[in-house]
């Protein structure tokens, strides 16, 4: 299954009863994914068995429940260098699936949860709560988490970038390891 938007085109699936309005199945298939240079709006997005979203610069995105990464025989990847707004971005493992790569900005109403997260030169995500197993920042990026940083037990950070340089991560003091 693929779904491909093109720069100017819309989908507005936010009016579907599904609780998968968009529904991304690799399963016996390596090229499933949804390619939007567009605008997306939709109650959910669910990725499954290797599936991947590529929202390009002109791309934005609009989940007004979830994007849900399901966490099947391949890693589902999530690449950013548009917008995306959504309530929750999780995974059926409570974080321990999906890699997310952005270039631009994401932000998210309640919980951000991916096994990896990585944050581009120049880019931003933000959540009242950020769950991960691994957190990479590049120069001038920032990471901002409004509640809780809830790391993995084997939680990693990272600083990519040239010496002297900046990243923000952003975090109350608290720290939750369940």
């Amino acid at each position: 299954s693929r779904l491909i938007v093109l720069q100017g085109g819309t989908v507005d699936n936010s009016n579907g009863t599904s609780d998968k309005n968009i529904n991304v199945d690799a399963t016996g298939n390596a090229n499933c994914m949804i390619y939007n240079a567009g605008t997306i709006i939709t109650n959910s997005i669910y990725l499954n068995q290797g599936a991947v979203i590529h929202n390009a610069s002109t791309g934005i995105i609009k989940a007004t429940t979830k994007i849900q990464f399901a966490g099947g025989a391949g890693m589902e990847d999530i690449i950013n260098h548009g917008k995306i707004q959504a309530y929750e971005i999780s995974s059926n493992g409570g974080g321990d699936h999906g890699t997310i790569y952005n270039g631009c900005l994401i932000q998210v109403t309640q919980t951000l949860a991916a096994a990896r997260i990585s944050v581009n030169e120049n880019s931003a995500i933000e959540a009242p709560i950020i769950s991960t197993n691994a957190l990479y920042l590049r120069k001038n990026s920032i990471a901002r988490a409004t509640e809780k940083l809830k790391p993995s037990q084997s939680f990693s950070l990272y600083y990519i970038g040239k010496a002297g340089g900046k990243a923000f991560l952003a975090h109350p003091y608290q720290y939750s390891f369940d």
